[in-house]
C-alpha cells in the first residue's frame, strides 16, 4: 500500500522486471527489495519485485515502469562476444540493437566474464586482443555503461546476488532525478504536466500533478 512517502518521492510499491524472452539462462531475481527511506536513514522500504517474459525490442532486462530509463544487455562468454563483433550476420543485427540500446537514459553491458577470461587463448576465437579491441571500440562508441561479473563459480547464490545488483541498479536509475547520493529531491512538476524520468510520460491531471506524483501505468 502506498503511503504519504511514496507519493511524494514517486516511489514504486512494486516493479516488474521484463525479461527478454530470448534470455537462454536468466538471472534470477529477489522476490523483494529494500530501498533506504528518504527521510529516516534507519528505515527501509519494501518494494516487491515480480517478473514476466517476453520479446523485448532491444537488450535483455529492463523495468516495466521505466522501459526507457536502464536496460541492460547480458553478454555470457567469449565466444558470445566474438560472434557479436566478427560474424559477418550477427555483427550487423548487434550493431542495430547496441543502436537502440543506447537510445536508453541509462544503457549497461554485463558481461559474465573476469576481463582476462577475454584473452585467454580459444581455438575458437583466433585473434583475442583484435576481440578485446573491437569491443571497447564499440561500448565507447555507444557510451556504454559496462558492469564485469567475474564468477569463479556460477552457482545459485552467486547469480541470486546478481539479480539482486541488476534490480538495484536499474530502480537506481529510475530515481536517480529523485533521490542521488543521499541527497532527497522531492518531485518538481513542469507546467504542463509531470515528467517521470524513464517514462517519456508527462501526466497533466491537476489533481495529481498538485501532490508531486502519479501512476504511470497505462
Amino acid at each position: 500500500m502506498k503511503t504519504e512517502i511514496h507519493y511524494k518521492y514517486c516511489l514504486p510499491t512494486e516493479i516488474t522486471v521484463q525479461i527478454d524472452s530470448n534470455e537462454k539462462c536468466p538471472v534470477p531475481f529477489p522476490a523483494t527489495i529494500k530501498i533506504i527511506h528518504p527521510e529516516q536513514r534507519a528505515k527501509r522500504i519494501l518494494v516487491k519485485v515480480r517478473t514476466e517474459r517476453l520479446r523485448l525490442p532491444y537488450g535483455d532486462y529492463r523495468l516495466k515502469e521505466y522501459p526507457e530509463c536502464c536496460v541492460i544487455e547480458r553478454k555470457g562468454g567469449q565466444r558470445e562476444l566474438f560472434k557479436n563483433m566478427f560474424n559477418p550476420l550477427d555483427s550487423v543485427r548487434q550493431a542495430k540493437s547496441f543502436r537502440k540500446l543506447a537510445g536508453c537514459e541509462y544503457p549497461y553491458i554485463v558481461i559474465e566474464l573476469q576481463p582476462e577470461e577475454i584473452v585467454r587463448q580459444n581455438i575458437h576465437v583466433p585473434d583475442v586482443e583484435a576481440l578485446m579491441h573491437k569491443m571497447t571500440l564499440a561500448f565507447a562508441g555507444y557510451g556504454f555503461h559496462v558492469l564485469w561479473i567475474p564468477w569463479r563459480k556460477r552457482k545459485g547464490v552467486g547469480r541470486y546476488a546478481l539479480g539482486m545488483l541488476m534490480v538495484h541498479l536499474m530502480l537506481g536509475c529510475a530515481l536517480q532525478n529523485v533521490l542521488s547520493d543521499g541527497y532527497v529531491k522531492p518531485m518538481v512538476a513542469p507546467a504542463d504536466g509531470l515528467f517521470f524520468p524513464g517514462t517519456g510520460r508527462v501526466i497533466d491531471d491537476p489533481e495529481l500533478v498538485e501532490i508531486g506524483c502519479a501512476s504511470v501505468d497505462p
